[in-house]
């Protein structure tokens, strides 16, 4: 098939291709995307199909592409309407238990402990007499509070 072939089969078939497709679908956008593909695919073929062949192969690869997108489209699931408990959990593995468990035990007993004595809520100031390390305590707690806070 020659180029002017091609434009004449372009003119003579499109119009007929997009009312077939859009017969069977009954969404113009799609229609008119199945059309151009099937031109397309002619396209890339122009040098195997004959002119006389052309209306029969057109039809043919606009038939299978609108029967493969519709099969897409089956598998396909709109999530908008579907319901969030089939597709979510609320019970999930989370290993920051275990990370924070590790970096604990690489730190110095003192960083530790003010640490640990700062997750759980203690008051501060029954510390500030009975400990020696309230020093590195008082420096961790506010860059603790400091962080909380951000």
């Amino acid at each position: 098939m020659t180029v002017e072939e091609y434009n004449y089969c372009v003119e003579d078939h499109s119009d007929g291709l997009y009312r077939f497709i859009l017969k069977n679908i009954k969404d113009s956008e799609k229609a008119a995307d199945i059309v151009q593909d099937s031109f397309e695919k002619l396209w890339r073929k122009v040098s195997e199909v004959s002119y006389t062949k052309s209306k029969s192969y057109l039809f043919s690869t606009a038939y299978h592409t609108m029967i493969d997108g519709i099969r897409k489209d089956r598998r396909m699931e709109d999530l908008s309407q579907a319901k969030a408990v089939r597709y979510s959990h609320e019970m999930q593995y989370s290993d920051l238990q275990e990370i924070l468990h590790t970096a604990l035990d690489r730190l110095p007993e003192i960083q530790r402990t003010v640490i640990l004595l700062t997750q759980l809520g203690k008051n501060h100031s029954k510390y500030k007499k009975n400990s020696l390390f309230w020093g590195y305590f008082e420096r961790f707690y506010w860059a603790v509070e400091r962080l909380s806070r951000l």
